[in-house]
């Protein structure tokens, strides 16, 4: 299949203790979560957890693959090196330039993929030099047992917990499905060159929107950063827009990079105060 897409080279005192209870009851804590709150800092403070249970998973690196010489198809590459399962469930991908215009075709292949097409290429002799460019692509791993991943808010506390028979929602695989967009992507130039399209089509599907607990940083001295807000801090102003397929949700995530995580989000629509669920960029971490 082929999808569209830009490639992008505490202790406490007594006091204290009645303190921080004032402020998290405030902040929405029922009794229970403060209960759970306090056990937490409890459990730090009393016995230091092994650095692998604190830290994100590192993510398996990818590659794209420009289809090119002996390697000029999927076929070749399967012949070449093997596709893992996972590169099969992305085969082909077609890039763009810099006016959204089609160039070459390219294969997303994981790093054993690309370490055993480089062995073979060694074995054969062969003069070829394949281009290889690292996949960087925003994950999107929504859960489907809790509200994981939601912007600012700790889907582990008792009062975030789903109900008895709650569905979250969207789900991982929902499409349509509406998307929070901030920054660049307000621009219908810049979403019409990753999704296609004309520009006037892309600007009439725009929503004036507005989303809670969040906040608009910035990282690398220029680009836009949605992270974690309490509940009242002021609202970030964006834009709403239904994306209606993969394709067009990978191109966006390919945009962001791995840089950003995607998350639930609840979108205001400030045409006509609606509410809708929906999922947004979250900025995980750069240097």
């Amino acid at each position: 299949m082929l999808a569209q897409v830009t490639l992008k080279f505490e202790e406490h005192t007594v006091d204290h203790k009645l303190q921080v209870r004032a402020e998290k009851e405030a902040a929405g804590y029922d009794r229970e979560a403060y209960e759970h709150y306090c056990q937490s800092l409890r459990s730090v403070s009393h016995q230091k957890r092994p650095a692998a249970a604190t830290e994100k998973p590192k993510r398996l690196e990818k590659f794209i693959l420009k289809l090119a010489g002996p390697l000029n198809s999927v076929e070749a590459i399967e012949a070449a090196g093997g596709l893992s399962e996972e590169d099969r469930k992305v085969l082909a991908v077609r890039g763009t330039d810099d006016l959204g215009h089609p160039t070459d075709d390219f294969c997303v292949v994981s790093s054993s993929t690309k370490e055993r097409i480089l062995s073979w290429i060694d074995t054969t002799k062969s003069s070829f030099k394949p281009i290889l460019v690292r996949y960087s692509q925003a994950e999107k791993a929504i859960s489907s047992t809790s509200h994981c991943p939601t912007l600012g808010i700790d889907t582990s506390l008792p009062q975030h917990r789903l109900n008895l028979g709650e569905k979250p929602s969207p789900a991982q695989d929902e499409y349509p499905v509406w998307y929070f967009l901030y920054g660049t992507l307000t621009d219908p130039a810049v979403l019409t060159r990753l999704i296609g399209g004309t520009e006037s089509e892309t600007a009439s599907q725009y929503r004036p929107a507005k989303i809670q607990r969040g906040r608009v940083t910035t990282w690398g001295g220029k680009y836009n950063a949605l992270v974690g807000a309490p509940a009242n801090s002021p609202p970030v102003q964006g834009s709403a827009f239904l994306v209606k397929t993969p394709a067009q949700e990978d191109a966006l995530r390919c945009y962001e990079t791995d840089k950003y995580e995607v998350a639930r989000c609840e979108i205001e629509m400030l045409d006509d105060g609606t509410a809708v669920k929906g999922l947004t960029f979250r900025f995980v971490g750069g240097d």
